[in-house]
């Protein structure tokens, strides 16, 4: 058993049921977990780094259009594993640990100014998107 079911089953527990007790559907009350999952990986990179910069939860809401995506394939066909992979696992992990890196370090200003000044640009065109 690992961290994740341990927060699942809270979730479940403490937000998912009471929803489905008071009448919310079954979609909506999976949208309340994952809205306040988001939150929380948002809080849990954030509050360390001294800083909020709203990618884990940006990197969170862009699943939502994935899942859609995905879920037009049979289960167990291989496109839907291949975008999985290639979108969340290699693009999109990766890219959030180098925004927060960035950030960071711009924050900080800990890095060569030449570096800060081609990552403060490079944030820039990233905040326009």
């Amino acid at each position: 058993i690992n961290a994740e079911y341990g927060v699942h089953t809270w979730l479940v527990r403490h937000i998912y049921q009471p929803a489905r007790r008071r009448g919310v559907s079954r979609q909506r009350a999976g949208l309340y977990v994952f809205l306040l999952s988001a939150v929380a990986h948002e809080l849990l990179v954030s509050v360390p780094c001294k800083m909020i910069c709203f990618y884990a939860l940006g990197g969170m809401l862009a699943q939502l259009p994935l899942i859609t995506l995905t879920s037009r394939f049979k289960q167990g066909n291989v496109y839907g594993n291949i975008i999985f992979w290639t979108i969340f696992c290699f693009i999109g992990q990766p890219l959030s640990v180098l925004l927060y890196f960035w950030s960071f370090n711009i924050w900080r200003e800990s890095i060569d100014p030449q570096l800060k000044d081609v990552l403060h640009t490079v944030m820039q065109d990233i905040h326009k998107l």
